[in-house]
Order: structure tokens, then sequence, then C-alpha cells
């Protein structure tokens, strides 16, 4: 009996001590997964943050410490929108009326139209609108008898390189960076007639992505009428070997590979180059995924000097125009490309900087243009100078006989080439 109860007593002993073991070892496995989880959320934040700080001191030397702590600030309030209102909506002589008040779109004590031309249309918030107020800005809608999308939202300065490419009906015109397409949207409506097929135009919008190109696409379809559309396809990346030859074509070509092929060498008029670039208002706002290094600005910047040196290959030398802008807010993106395209004999042959407000010399673009800088060889918008942007752009324009040079800078006084940032910066580079 005595004997009974010891072992009775050792195998309960036993089976405490099992379990024992097993809770601890349960419980040890749940803290180690906790620690798994939490030291990448910690390498992910320590990551951001020493992003941030590297962003910081770049900026402090090029903007000098009051100008960036001004322009981060206006980097992280949200991005201020317009509308491209659409030229194909079978209205377009009342889509004033038709948007602040039929078809009631838009507020009219909210939003202006402003008149272009009869082509470039856009909705804009008034002025005297409380800065208290928050605004939004109203879903495009499908309007008139054709159901296209009744207006775009962008940014308030992207429409601008646009507007200076200067295409006009008959012109053979690519935008080699098109996505997601409100610049292309742009374009088409100074390019295409509402009233003819447009066959003379022709419109190449480019993007490699095949996810970006799908969306280019049907942003295409929402705004263009479907007789320009007939012949749009999203092409192969093999297809910059053809003569383009449609109305209005959707490509997905390497950028950095046009005019590889002698066939597309000089074919087009006008070429927008949008280039993919830092972006750093959306690392400012923390975009998920979205980090920030000087290593990376400067891969950016050698990937935009190839897609420039690409455009320049496929421009006709017989005046055809060129316009390059990013959203960057970095020179090294910006002036620093043109200059080494300037710079580079073969390249510069026949090329010139233009002025790149002159196709922007007009009333109503005032309100868009406010707080424009002129920078040695584009222009940039900031939002702490302006409410829209970032944006920079240069216009260039090719000649056979023509020499490089940029005309328009040896008559601009030296109150136009201060630096930015309104302070005398050391290492401070023109933006």
């Amino acid at each position: 009996m005595i004997a009974h109860r010891l072992r009775c007593r050792t195998s309960v002993r036993g089976y405490l001590l099992l379990l024992i073991f097993v809770l601890s070892s349960a419980s040890g496995g749940h803290c180690s997964k906790m620690k798994a989880q939490t030291k990448p959320q910690k390498s992910v934040a320590a990551k951001q943050q020493n992003s941030m700080s590297e962003l910081d001191r770049y900026f402090v030397n090029v903007y000098g410490s009051k100008r960036w702590s001004e322009l981060r600030e206006a980097l992280e309030k949200p991005t201020e929108h317009v509308a491209w209102i659409n030229p194909f909506c079978d209205f377009q002589e009342q889509t004033a009326s038709r948007l602040l008040g039929e078809e009631k779109i838009f507020d009219a004590s909210v939003w202006k139209l402003v008149r272009y031309s009869d082509k470039f249309s856009f909705m804009v918030q008034r002025d005297d609108v409380p800065s208290d107020i928050k605004v939004n800005m109203p879903p495009p809608a499908p309007i008139g008898l054709r159901q296209l999308h009744s207006h775009y939202v962008l940014d308030g300065a992207s429409p601008l390189p646009a507007i200076s490419l200067r295409a006009a009906p008959g012109s053979r015109v690519l935008d080699i960076c098109a996505a997601p397409g409100g610049k292309s949207l742009v374009i088409a409506g100074g390019l295409f007639d509402v009233e003819t097929s447009g066959a003379k135009s022709m419109l190449t919008s480019n993007d490699r992505s095949q996810p970006r190109r799908d969306r280019l696409l049907q942003v295409m379809r929402e705004y263009i009428p479907a007789e320009l559309l007939k012949n749009a396809a999203s092409k192969d990346s093999g297809s910059y070997q053809r003569k383009f030859q449609g109305i209005l074509s959707v490509t997905g070509v390497d950028a950095t590979l046009w005019g590889r092929s002698p066939a597309t060498c000089g074919c087009f008029d006008r070429i927008l180059v949008d280039a993919p670039c830092s972006s750093e208002r959306h690392i400012v706002h923390g975009s998920s995924g979205s980090s920030w290094t000087h290593s990376r600005l400067k891969r950016d910047a050698k990937l935009q000097g190839q897609i420039l040196q690409s455009a320049i290959r496929v421009l006709n030398p017989n005046g055809g125009r060129l316009v390059y802008s990013t959203c960057s807010i970095a020179p090294e993106e910006n002036d620093e490309v043109i200059s080494k395209i300037i710079n580079n004999s073969r390249l510069a042959k026949g090329l010139k900087i233009l002025d790149p407000l002159v196709e922007l010399q007009h009333e109503a673009l005032g309100g868009l243009l406010q707080g424009v800088e002129r920078t040695k060889y584009g222009a940039i918008m900031l939002p702490d100078k302006s409410k829209y942007g970032p944006l920079y752009w240069c216009v260039m324009e090719k000649t056979i006989s023509g020499a490089a040079g940029t005309a328009w800078l040896e008559s601009e006084s030296d109150s136009d080439s201060e630096n930015q940032s309104g302070e005398s910066s050391e290492g401070q580079e023109e933006t």
C-alpha cells in the first residue's frame, strides 16, 4: 500500500513537471515569435528614421536650413489639386455651365473655371474660400452622349509641362513615361480636334510597366473618344522597331531604348519626358515602401539621363520640341541632368534651351504659376512658394543647323539667378 502511494505521488509529480515543461516551451515559443515579429518592425522604423535624417541633411545643404524647414513643412501638407476639364465631352461650349450648374458636379461657391483655350480648361479652387474649410475634389463622372468622364484630377502644376510642349494638331507626339495618364490627356486635348478623327495627328503614350500601362489604357478609354482609340493597344517591349502610325497608341517600350532602330530616329515632333524620380513628397508623407538615400537619387539621375538621351534620338531635328520634367526637388535630378546633356557635344548638337514660361504667358494661368521660380535651365514649382508642386520642367528645341545654346538665359538679369533659399547657404545648388 505504501509502495503504491509512493508510485502514485511520483507519477503525479512527473505529470506536473511534464506539464510545467510543456507550458514553458509554449510560452517561450510564443515570446520568440513576438520577438521575431517585433524585430522587423523596429528595423523598418529605424530604416525610415535614417532615411529621413539623410534626406534632411542633403536638402539643408541644397536649400539652406531656413528654406528647407519651410519647404519640408509644405511637403507634409496634402497636395492641392485642380481638375482638367475633358474637351472631348460632346457639350464643349457648355462645359462650365454643365459642370457648375446642371450636372452639379462642382459647387460654384468653391470652384471656378479657368479657360486657357477651347482645348485647355481647368477647374480650380476659388481664392475666397476660407483656408480652414476642407475642400474635397468631386470625383469624375461619365456625362454626355459619349459617357466620357467629365474631368481628371491632378496636381495644379502637372499640366504645365504638357502645355509647354505646344502639341498642335498635325504633330507626332511621344509621352515616353506616360502612366498614369494625366499629362497624356492634356496633350491629347490640344492635339486632336473633337470634330475630326485627328488622322494627321499622332500620340504615342508609353510605359514599360505592364500594370501601369494597363491603368494608362483604362484612363484613355474613360476620357478619349472611341474613334481615336480604335488602333490603341498595349504593345510589347519590342514595338519600338516599328513606325508608330496609329492615331493613339499605348506602348510598352523601355524608355531608354527609343531610337535604337534607324526607322524611329527623328520621327516625333514633340516629346514629353516626365521622368521617374525620387518623389520626395511621397517619402515625406511616409508612403508605403518609400525611402530616400543619396545613392538612390544618383541612380535615378543616371536613369533620367539615359531616358533623355533616348528621347533626343527620336526627336525631329527640324524644330522638334522636348520637355523634360520631374516631381523631384533635387537639383541632381533636374538642372544637373540637363547640364550633362548640354555639355555633351554629340547629344547637344542642334539643341537649344527655351524659356520655360514662353508658352504659359496667359492671364488664365496666373494662378497656377503663382510662386514659380526660374532655375538655370528651366523652372520649378515648390509648395512653400506656390500652392502646387513640386514640379520641375525644362523646354528644349532641336534644329539641324542650330548650334547648342541657351540664348534666353544670356539676357536674364543677375537677380533672376539668386539662390532660392533666400539666404546665403554654402553648398547651395540651383533648383
